[in-house]
């Protein structure tokens, strides 16, 4: 999971693992009478219920009640059971030197994000595709070589790729920005990561291709990943830069020439717990070998800034802005060449540790010459009368509830 997530997930007051930080006494923790025993080791398996639910205003009320080209909440107009889920997890630790994951979800959310998984040999392809696949949130396993520090695993696994998680309880806003409805947000296959001195892990996989749990022609993808968090300095709890090179062949063809290519960077600085920054860029080009016609290129990022106006035991007020961009030259991921440009800013508000309801505008301007905007009638890509800018206004409700069990057995 990327760093910023990871970081933000203390606005909508997950639990700490008990490896870091479960509040005990010594007599909690040891046999009455016994003051020389060894405190209980602490559970190993962590469970994650959520349910993520929204209601959108959109100031062109699209008759389809869509919102072209959002991918994590693409609905308007009406209450949307987004995604609901839950994930099982161990972490790798000292004991015990391996790792499981698996979750599972569905929901509107859900359907958006398959929406283009492929299947190998097309309509004669058999065990592959959308509903074979789509309710696997996650499915990965493996284990770290504590001597070397390095760490080997395979599976289905969350993309360490832009700022934002496709679930919505990890991330700093409701509806991420343009950039992450680019990038993947999960990943088929394997990975090997080493750690090295100097705050460095260098990682590389090897992917049925980007977003695809099944890949449409013979070979994989690869990725090439660094990331950097120097210890914490003074006035410094967080600080992390990821710079991520996906490669490969995405279409039927796999000659280099055809290949995409996709280079992701964030940085992120928590100051604390209380004020972070973050940055995210990406640059991507398609059939990189071919004239610059026959080319498909894309770039674009943002900025997010975020902060805590009150922090008690049962509420918590978090503000952000976030003035976001992309670039698509050729019109191939959003059907029609443009420009689009979206300030937007929200309010979070955590209760009892497990509810946050969230609240977030965006205004999107887009410089595409026709319109790109559904608005009214206008509700297919060629429509006449789609518009340059709609005003967004998302009210959600998003509950979570995170279990830890399974201690660890004592050395007789």
């Amino acid at each position: 999971m990327p760093l910023f997530p990871a970081i933000l997930s203390v606005v909508f007051a997950t639990p700490p693992s008990p490896d870091t930080g479960v509040e005990s006494t010594a007599e909690e923790n040891e046999p009455e009478n016994d003051p020389e025993a060894e405190p209980e080791p602490p559970p190993t398996w962590q469970a994650e219920i959520f349910v993520d639910t929204y209601y959108a205003v959109n100031s062109n009320s699209p008759d389809n009640h869509l919102l072209r080209g959002f991918t994590t909440a693409p609905r308007s107009g009406e209450i949307v059971p987004n995604v609901v889920g839950g994930f099982i997890r161990h972490r790798a630790n000292d004991q015990e030197p391996w790792w499981f994951e698996l979750g599972i979800h569905a929901g509107a959310g859900v359907d958006s994000l398959v929406q283009a998984e492929p299947v190998a040999g097309g309509p004669d392809g058999r065990f592959a595709g959308v509903e074979v696949f789509k309710h696997i949130a996650l499915a990965n396993a493996g284990f770290r070589i504590r001597k070397s520090k390095t760490s080997i695993g395979a599976g289905v696994f969350e993309s360490p790729l832009g700022l934002s998680s496709f679930w919505s309880f990890r991330n700093t806003s409701y509806v991420p920005m343009w950039q992450n409805n680019i990038v993947p947000y999960y990943f088929a296959g394997a990975r090997i990561s080493q750690e090295v001195p100097g705050g460095l892990t260098l990682s590389a996989w090897v992917v049925n291709g980007a977003q695809t749990y099944s890949d449409a022609n013979k070979a994989p993808s690869g990725m090439a990943s660094l990331s950097w968090s120097p210890a914490p300095r003074k006035n410094m709890s967080g600080l992390s830069l990821n710079s991520h090179v996906l490669f490969g062949p995405e279409g039927l063809s796999i000659a280099p020439e055809d290949w995409f290519i996709l280079w992701d960077t964030t940085l992120v600085w928590a100051y604390n717990e209380r004020f972070s920054l973050g940055a995210a860029w990406d640059f991507s080009i398609e059939n990189p070998g071919r004239a610059q016609a026959q080319q498909n290129l894309y770039t674009g990022g943002g900025l997010v800034v975020r902060g805590t106006a009150v922090d008690s035991e049962n509420v918590r007020l978090d503000l952000y802005l976030r003035p976001d961009c992309l670039w698509d030259r050729d019109g191939r991921f959003f059907g029609t060449p443009q420009w689009v440009f979206t300030p937007s800013a929200g309010v979070d508000l955590a209760l009892w540790k497990n509810l946050t309801f969230r609240v977030q505008y965006r205004y999107d301007y887009s410089t595409a010459e026709d319109g790109f905007f559904y608005r009214g009638e206008a509700i297919t890509d060629d429509s006449p009368g789609l518009v340059n800018q709609q005003h967004t206004v998302y009210f959600a409700l998003v509950g979570l509830w995170d279990f830890w069990f399974g201690r660890r057995k004592q050395p007789a």
